[in-house]
């Protein structure tokens, strides 16, 4: 038997998503789940199932959602202005 031996001049290789996952997405029915699971009883549970909703639906990551500011949302205009991370490009998002 032969035992490998990794350092940091020499890491593994990581496999690729393709072959540890098949997507890379949650499906509608996943979020829905999320979503009820969020909603369970407890001080902030409307709150938590909306924000999964709107990470979903706009496609948000976790750091985009906790940057967030009331002065990001136009009510009136119905516009959430996103400040993109990992160098992407702000938007609005109607």
């Amino acid at each position: 038997m032969t035992q490998l031996l990794f350092s940091a001049k020499c890491p593994p290789t990581k496999p690729a998503n393709v072959t540890r996952r098949s997507r890379e997405y949650l499906t509608a029915e996943e979020v829905d789940m999320l979503m009820r699971a969020a909603r369970r009883p407890g001080r902030y549970g409307q709150r938590n199932a909306t924000l999964i909703l709107l990470m979903y639906r706009h496609g948000l990551r976790v750091a985009e959602v906790i940057r967030l500011q009331w002065a990001m949302l136009d009510l009136k205009a119905a516009l959430l202005h996103v400040r993109r991370v990992k160098n992407g490009l702000a938007a609005l998002h109607p």
